[in-house]
């Protein structure tokens, strides 16, 4: 239903437990495929939202497909790519952090030149 109808969250949500799945019950191997659907889809939503605070929120819900495939990369020997996975979230994460904290400096920024120019002697 999710790939006819074109809704990404449901199709990542899908992957994503269908991976959780298949890692606790020891086939790791099969899990990577269903995790890296679970971040694709994820990041097409992701990229989606206009806000980085909506970004970041809606990507910090969706850190347990990246927690996942770094695992099933690493029971599954691929400590390369795990590690890639792993600096990927971090870096989106990073990216979304920086972000907000861009915008509430230029905000604040803002709000120092009002204030500047009402108390400034005529």
């Amino acid at each position: 239903m999710g790939r006819r109808d074109q809704r990404p969250e449901m199709i990542s949500n899908a992957a994503r437990s269908i991976a959780h799945t298949l890692q606790r019950t020891g086939n790791a191997a099969e899990a990577i495929g269903f995790y890296q659907e679970a971040i694709r889809q994820a990041e097409t939503v992701r990229s989606l939202l206009a806000s980085q605070s909506n970004r970041q929120s809606y990507f910090g819900g969706r850190l347990g497909a990246y927690e996942g495939i770094v695992g099933a990369l690493s029971t599954t020997g691929a400590y390369e790519r795990a590690f890639d996975y792993n600096e990927r979230a971090r870096s989106r994460g990073l990216l979304d952090m920086l972000g907000t904290k861009v915008r509430l400096a230029r905000q604040t920024s803002d709000i120092t030149e009002r204030r500047l120019a009402l108390t400034a002697p005529t």
